[in-house]
């Protein structure tokens, strides 16, 4: 009896390796995955929120002074440039919350992979056009992109928690983490952009 109980251990241990070894691999993956998902939400989720930082580069910038008088200088404060950004950030923030309807209906019809893909091309456009762009409405519009985009990536890609059972609210907290930092993004930006404007430029940080 002893040695069939050894026979026994032995053959229960060796089970439990294969099963360790075969689930190691998908561990990686799922490993990486969220990886990706946090990376994702960082670059994009919450950017909209550091419009503070934007507004400063944008005001460096000169951009919409129309209205202002040629006698002011470019940083000092103005009513007519502060009502146009309050319409650009107005525009970002709806779309970032108003917009997450639109994404959920994508995501049951789509899927997370399809609707992902779709806001960060929708996010990447944003950064695009306003980047490129110096007139109201292409900054508002583009700013609306960047703020559906980051929407729809964050809530895309937090169905990865559903891979961790045992640590779904570690990653749930991980991934709200990342969108709270994404509005450090354009503090980033605007602390280039301060300390060599002309090779920081805000096209050359969006585009």
């Amino acid at each position: 009896e002893p040695p069939a109980r050894a026979a026994a251990d032995d053959a229960q241990r060796s089970a439990a390796t294969a099963v360790a070894a075969a689930d190691d691999p998908q561990r990686q993956g799922r490993l990486v995955r969220c990886a990706l998902a946090i990376a994702m939400i960082f670059l994009s989720g919450g950017a909209v929120y550091g419009w503070p930082s934007m507004r400063q580069i944008l005001r460096r910038d000169g951009a919409l002074r129309e209205g202002c008088g040629g006698a002011l200088e470019d940083d000092a404060p103005c009513d007519a440039q502060e009502e146009r950004f309050g319409m650009i950030f107005t525009a970002g923030a709806w779309a970032n919350q108003g917009g997450r309807l639109l994404v959920g209906v994508a995501l049951d019809r789509f899927g997370p992979a399809r609707t992902a893909a779709a806001c960060s091309l929708a996010f990447a456009l944003g950064c695009v056009v306003f980047g490129a762009t110096t007139h109201l409405a292409g900054l508002v519009v583009g700013f609306a992109l960047i703020g559906v985009g980051g929407a729809g990536v964050q809530l895309a890609v937090q169905s990865v928690s559903a891979l961790f059972e045992e640590n779904r609210n570690l990653v749930m907290a991980l991934l709200s983490g990342a969108f709270q930092a994404a509005s450090g993004l354009f503090l980033v930006f605007d602390l280039a952009h301060d300390a060599a404007p002309a090779a920081c430029s805000r096209r050359t940080l969006l585009l």
